[in-house]
């Protein structure tokens, strides 16, 4: 008789210990998982080493993370190798603030981004992950399949693989530079719409097109000013030509220039 009741209290004990096992097991997961995720439970000052996770979105990570609370909005602070790992891109840099529920992050010191052949170096960075759009300011400076832009402020889509440019603008290839008030930049069609005071100068063939918008496309090797064109030919004579028309379209591989209306 006690040996039918011993056996029935160890099989009941069996399940109970599993169950305890379990238990324990989930809430190890579960302290691990809070150790990445601030509230008000949490030291804001404690100075953590990792990555902050949003599988959905990208991931940001660097040396030091320090998680803690600005007017309300959960912040990560970052701090040394700050990283951002997006689909195709990389963005890095020394000093970050992360914040967790806008999908939103600053960079500071040393900005660098890469997406596919195009870098991008600024001062500081701004990077909106739900947007896919990164906004770079102080000396920028942006290199894509040969073409190299120098400017104040650049605003890059990553969907729509657009960046516009402004501030001390300037777009430079092998053989031309145009300088404008603001460039809309088209990685796919390898075009540039500028906008503003525009001048496009070809230093090998020793001209210049000015005016108020230009369209310059590179892979088929076009330029059409269609506001206030001004044609300077011989730029290094002491007496270098001009024409200006209504509308002006240059085949810059053929080296042929078309102009009308008024000319």
């Amino acid at each position: 008789m006690d040996r039918a009741r011993s056996s029935r209290r160890d099989r009941n004990t069996v399940p109970n210990v599993r169950a305890v096992r379990i238990l324990i097991s989930l809430l190890a997961a579960a302290i691990c998982l809070c150790a990445l995720i601030p509230d008000g439970r949490h030291d804001a000052h404690a100075q953590r080493r990792g990555t902050v996770r949003d599988t959905s979105l990208y991931r940001v990570s660097a040396d030091h993370l320090r998680y803690t609370t600005i007017e309300g909005e959960h912040v990560v602070l970052l701090d040394g190798n700050v990283r951002i790992d997006h689909q195709t891109a990389t963005i890095t840099s020394e000093l970050g603030f992360h914040y967790q529920d806008k999908n939103y992050t600053e960079l500071k010191d040393d900005v660098h981004a890469l997406d596919g052949s195009m870098e991008m170096f600024s001062d500081i960075g701004e990077y909106f992950g739900t947007g896919m759009i990164l906004v770079a300011r102080g000396n920028v400076r942006v290199l894509d399949r040969g073409w190299e832009i120098l400017c104040d402020y650049a605003r890059y889509d990553r969907v729509h693989r657009t960046a516009l440019l402004t501030g001390n603008l300037s777009l430079r290839d092998s053989t031309r530079v145009m300088y404008a008030d603001s460039i809309l930049y088209n990685r796919d069609s390898e075009t540039a719409e500028a906008q503003g005071n525009v001048v496009l100068i070809d230093e090998v063939d020793d001209y210049s097109i000015a005016g108020k918008h230009a369209r310059y496309d590179r892979s088929f090797g076009e330029a059409v000013v269609d506001i206030d064109p001004i044609l300077t030919f011989d730029l290094s004579s002491e007496e270098p030509g001009t024409i200006v028309a209504e509308w002006m379209k240059f085949d810059i591989v053929d080296k042929i220039g078309i102009a009308v209306d008024d000319v």
